[in-house]
């Protein structure tokens, strides 16, 4: 019997300590919420930027190509790429023969990024890649012209930079790529 009073006053006396403890709980004064992170305001959308890139050839001070191109993108730091050219048949290399030939890119690749800055320039990264028919050498077979030209620069509305040249080994002429920025209202 002492056993059951005494498992009894163990029970009543656990029962009015949780019972004290909920007490003092519910009187505490309830916590605020965890602040949420403050909202930034919505982003203007990307300017649209008018890239004109002209690629020239010089012989001496003589310009002998030029050859413009115009790319609309927004100033988002996404590249846009333009690409205009053909495909010209090569007979007699290995992958074809004269009845079934096989075909060579020739043409222009450019690829340009704007990215709007926070001091009101733009960031202007553009890569072109041009490939032409040179001729044939000395055995009868196509040889192609290459250039790769890459460049960045910052400009402001209506400002425009040389941002790559390079001389063609072969020729001896100055290829350069100018660019242009232009802000569309």
């Amino acid at each position: 019997m002492s056993r059951l009073v005494l498992l009894v006053a163990v029970i009543v006396a656990f029962s009015a300590g949780a019972a004290a403890a909920l007490d003092r709980v519910s009187q505490q004064p309830p916590q605020p919420a965890a602040l949420a992170p403050p909202v930034a305001p919505p982003k203007a959308p990307a300017p649209t930027a008018r890239l004109q890139i002209v690629l020239s050839r010089f012989n001496g001070d003589k310009r002998v190509a030029n050859q413009p191109y115009v790319l609309v993108t927004l100033a988002n730091g996404r590249p846009k790429a333009l690409r205009i050219g053909a495909e010209v048949p090569i007979a007699g290399v290995a992958a074809g023969t004269k009845d079934s030939p096989s075909y060579k890119s020739i043409g222009t690749n450019i690829i340009a990024e704007v990215t709007l800055q926070d001091d009101g320039r733009y960031l202007v990264s553009v890569s072109a890649e041009s490939s032409s028919p040179y001729g044939d050498d000395k055995a009868g077979r196509p040889t192609f012209r290459n250039h790769r030209l890459e460049g960045m620069s910052y400009l402001r509305d209506g400002q425009a930079a040389e941002v790559a040249s390079a001389t063609d080994s072969l020729t001896g002429e100055v290829i350069k790529m100018e660019v242009t920025l232009t802000v569309v209202k």
